[in-house]
């Protein structure tokens, strides 16, 4: 009997050896896929520690890009606003041009058509000396014995286009030649011709004794 208690007892103790046993190999497997799933958990925990700091760098990036965009961005308001003051500056610069051109040239038209009335005002009776009569004017008032006129002032005044030409050439510049006009006798020729003509007269004889 206490053979067969003794068998009975150990195979008991084999069989629950065995039972242990296959708890200790069950344990050693989950120990070791805990081990694994503790390493994978951990290089995920790196790798998203890492993305955490490449999206915080990546952010702080962007946030700075975003400041420079929104300074740009006011800057370019700044711009087009002074943009548009001037345009508007210059539009009314060039409307104020066209005015001032448009008045000048009124002004200038005005003068213009002052300066021709005046000028034909001027030279409505004043005989001009013809250009290209100027050599044939001077060589029939030399021949003519009328008082001569210098080359240089008649070219000057030809020149000018205004030239006055003496009375004693009104004749020869109108192409008729006209005797030139007697001067009136002096005051010592008058007096020659009275002492000639009363010669008894008292004044005659104060002169003969003078």
């Amino acid at each position: 009997q206490y053979r067969e208690r003794s068998e009975q007892t150990i195979k008991q103790f084999d069989k629950r050896f065995d039972q242990l046993q296959e708890e200790l190999n069950a344990c050693k497997n989950l120990n070791e896929k805990l081990t694994t799933y503790i390493r994978e958990l951990e290089q995920t925990n790196d790798d998203l520690e890492r993305s955490k700091r490449t999206l915080l760098d990546s952010l702080s990036t962007f946030e700075t890009q975003l400041n420079r965009a929104l300074e740009q961005n006011a800057l370019l308001e700044n711009e087009l606003d002074e943009k548009q003051q001037l345009t508007e500056t210059v539009q009314r610069l060039r409307d104020e041009t066209r005015d001032l051109r448009e008045e000048l040239d009124v002004l200038h038209k005005t003068n213009t058509e002052k300066a021709l009335s005046a000028t034909n005002t001027s030279t409505k009776g004043t005989p001009i000396v013809n250009s290209s009569r100027m050599k044939s004017i001077l060589s029939e008032a030399a021949a003519s014995g009328a008082t001569p006129v210098h080359d240089s002032t008649l070219r000057q005044g030809l020149a000018n286009g205004h030239y006055k030409a003496p009375s004693s050439l009104h004749g020869h510049i109108n192409g008729i030649s006209t005797p030139s006009t007697p001067k009136p006798p002096s005051l010592s020729s008058a007096t020659d011709f009275t002492r000639i003509v009363v010669p008894g007269s008292p004044s005659s004889s104060t002169e003969q004794q003078l």
